[in-house]
């Protein structure tokens, strides 16, 4: 297994589900002498393993993974395509990530993009063949546990905890869950909730790791300064922040199908997302959450005060959100697609 989590989550891993785990380091940067590290280390462990199945998350994981998988004639080797950061990239580093996922579609033998939005935008720049391309069930990386997320007793507890510790009392409150970084669209968010904020009674709740080097200065000093703003950081159990909020806010720039929207929706809270692969997927506008234009402020602000005006719209958005995700994103129907695939490919092990 390729991985980049840290000890403590490893280790829960290792204990939760009673796997053997081996941790090869990566970086989300373009790092050669250090992915030359990761993709020696890997071919050893493949070469010593001999799995019949090699299965890669991450452009980087899967750029390293396909390649030591090929060169150890893995003959099942499958990439999940969760995102591209290319679609946020410039000049060389376009290019270099361009090039990286063409060479990680072309050693695969199966690619599952996330969403039907990333399956197109593949298929329409025919960086792969057709027949490598595949969906499972209606998209999602891993599915969501709807049994976990689920509003009970005991996360609403926790709920108003949180809620009597940063004194919320009657305001609104706004959620945002992920990295903070600039591609997330945390400037913007920042900028319309500064402005929503003098005209209604509400707070913002950030929860993710912060990331100061992509994030504006404009935006730093709103996080340090504003009395409405807490960025409380990471959180493993977002469960409770979400069931703590009213409205959930994610303006990114590029997803493949954001967990943090099913998560929000089977939690009942209503969401307010980028209209953009994945987001436009999960969420039919005006139905189960609303869509504003990407990295657009005033589209955002319109959408957070409509919200904020009609809270029977936020109630009725929030309990079709649940509909919506228990219908089509549990986990049991990602889960038995991948298994599936896997029995049809360890009966079919032809090297190619």
């Amino acid at each position: 297994m390729v991985s980049a989590f840290d000890n403590k989550i490893v280790n829960q891993l290792i204990n939760n589900e009673k796997a053997i785990h081996f941790s090869i380091p990566l970086t989300r940067k373009l790092t050669p002498a250090t992915d030359l590290v990761a993709l020696i280390k890997l071919v050893i462990l493949l070469q010593k393993l001999k799995p019949e199945i090699v299965h890669t998350h991450t452009p980087k994981a899967g750029l390293i993974g396909m390649i030591a998988a090929w060169i150890c004639r893995i003959p099942n080797r499958l990439h999940t395509v969760a995102g591209m950061p290319l679609q946020e990239s410039k000049g060389i580093q376009r290019s270099i990530l361009r090039i990286s996922e063409k060479v990680t579609y072309a050693l695969a033998t199966r690619i599952y993009p996330n969403s039907f939005g990333l399956m197109n935008f593949i298929s329409a720049r025919r960086w792969t063949k057709p027949e490598k391309l595949k969906m499972l069930a209606h998209g999602s990386s891993n599915g969501i546990d709807t049994n976990f997320f689920q509003p009970s007793e005991e996360i609403n507890f926790l709920a108003r905890s949180i809620r009597s510790k940063y004194n919320v009392g009657s305001k609104t409150v706004f959620i945002f869950v992920g990295r903070v970084v600039k591609e997330k669209g945390i400037d913007e968010l920042l900028l319309a909730f500064r402005e929503v904020s003098m005209q209604f009674s509400c707070l913002l709740f950030i929860v993710g790791p912060l990331e100061a080097k992509s994030v504006s200065k404009n935006s730093m000093q709103i996080l340090s300064e504003s009395p409405d703003v807490f960025h409380v950081g990471f959180h493993e159990d977002v469960r409770p922040w979400l069931a703590a909020s009213d409205i959930h806010i994610l303006p990114s720039y590029r997803e493949g199908l954001p967990n943090v929207l099913l998560q929000a929706g089977a939690m009942e809270v209503p969401s307010i997302a980028s209209n953009i692969i994945g987001c436009n997927e999960i969420i039919t506008h005006g139905i189960n959450g609303l869509l504003v234009a990407p990295k657009d402020v005033n589209s955002l602000k319109q959408s957070m005060r409509r919200l904020l005006d009609h809270p029977e719209l936020r109630k009725q958005i929030g309990l079709n959100a649940r509909i919506n995700v228990a219908s089509r994103y549990r986990q049991d129907l990602v889960w038995n697609g991948i298994l599936e695939e896997y029995k049809i490919m360890t009966h079919k092990t032809d090297v190619s």
